[in-house]
C-alpha cells in the first residue's frame, strides 16, 4: 500500500477531496436520479393493490376508500417526478427557480443532483 492513499489514519472523518471528471460527476448525477425515479416502482403495487380492492368492494365506504387511497399513492410517486420536470424546464430555458423547490429536489434525489442543476439555474429567493 502506497503512503498517498492510507495518510488518513484510523477515525479520521474528514472528507475526502472529490477529484470526479465531468464524465465520472455526471454518471453519479444520472444514477442517482434513476435510483429515485426507480424506487417509486415500490408504490405501483401498492396502487394495485388499492385498485383492486376498489374493485371487489361491495360497500360503497370501503370502494372509496380504496379509491382515495389509491390516488393518493399516486400522487405521492408522481410529485418527485414533477419536480425534476420542473428543473429540466428552467435549466432547458436558462430560467429561475425558488429555494424550496432545490430542497424539494434535494430530498427526493439527493445532493449531488442539486449540484448538477445549480450550474444551470438560478436560485431565487422570496
Amino acid at each position: 500500500m502506497s503512503k498517498e492513499k492510507n495518510d488518513r489514519g484510523i477515525g479520521d472523518n474528514s472528507l475526502e477531496e472529490n477529484n470526479l471528471t465531468l464524465y465520472e460527476g455526471a454518471q453519479k448525477v444520472i444514477s442517482k436520479i434513476i435510483a429515485g425515479v426507480l424506487e417509486k416502482n415500490l408504490y405501483y403495487d401498492l396502487a394495485k393493490d388499492h385498485h383492486e380492492n376498489a374493485r371487489v368492494a361491495t360497500r360503497v365506504a370501503d370502494r372509496h376508500e380504496s379509491l382515495s387511497a389509491l390516488k393518493e399513492c399516486i400522487e405521492w410517486r408522481e410529485e418527485p417526478l414533477n419536480i425534476l420536470k420542473k428543473f429540466y424546464y428552467a435549466s432547458k430555458n436558462n430560467g429561475s427557480l425558488y429555494a424550496h423547490e432545490f430542497k424539494a429536489l434535494r430530498d427526493a434525489y439527493g445532493q449531488e443532483v442539486v449540484d448538477h442543476f445549480r450550474k444551470t439555474v438560478r436560485e431565487e429567493s422570496f
